[in-house]
């Protein structure tokens, strides 16, 4: 396994994303049973998982492609492409927004055919927001069952992390990114071995 070894970073990064958004999830909960305005704590929240996601990014995929030691300072230096992380993630959930307004069907196959975006944005930082998306859409096609599957598999480890106040989610949460990091990679190079997409298309400008 690839976090053998090396749970510690990646525990104290989920950590400190926790410590950043359980807090921000309180205010809005909150909010909402008092009646009261929510739009800054969302607000905050949304920018706050962009930069956390580009962080969490750039973190798991410098673990999966070294059996090196890894630190969190690999997940602070992902979080310095927090530019990268909102515009990808602006971009991102635009779109899924204006889909799931037809029906939640196609924002939900929207929601897996976007999804990674983020990490073409974090191992190829050439690429734009709008080429992430779009390569995202090219590599997942005929594979968004199997990451929706993937996605129900976890489901019974989160119910029980639920039972025990989320504590789990300290060992949970990495094992998760690290699963579909992993199939990031599998999608991009089948991708790439059928000629879906060139190599150029990731590196533009280079």
């Amino acid at each position: 396994m690839q976090i053998k070894g090396r749970w510690t970073p990646a525990i104290l990064a989920t950590l400190l994303s926790l410590i950043i958004l359980q807090p921000l999830t309180y205010i809005i909960v909150f909010g909402i049973q008092n009646e009261k305005s929510v739009f800054l704590p969302v607000i905050t929240y949304i920018f706050s998982k962009w930069v956390l996601d580009i962080g969490f990014a750039h973190f798991f995929i410098t673990m999966s492609r070294s059996p090196s030691p890894i630190k969190v300072n690999d997940f602070v230096e992902g979080l310095s492409e927090w530019k990268k992380g909102c515009t990808v993630g602006f971009w991102k959930d635009l779109w899924i927004t204006l889909w799931s307004m037809l029906f939640i069907i196609p924002g939900l196959v929207k929601h897996y055919a976007y999804s990674q975006s983020i990490f073409l944005a974090a191992e190829f930082p050439n690429l734009t927001a709008k080429k992430a998306v779009h390569i995202s859409k090219i590599i997942t096609n005929n594979h968004k069952a199997d990451l929706f599957v993937m996605d129900i598999s976890f489901l019974g480890w989160q119910i029980l992390s639920a039972l025990v106040s989320n504590i789990g989610d300290l060992w949970l949460l990495p094992y998760i990114r690290m699963a579909r990091i992993n199939a990031f990679h599998d999608m991009l190079q089948q991708a790439i071995d059928e000629n879906l997409i060139k190599l150029e298309d990731l590196t533009p400008n280079q």
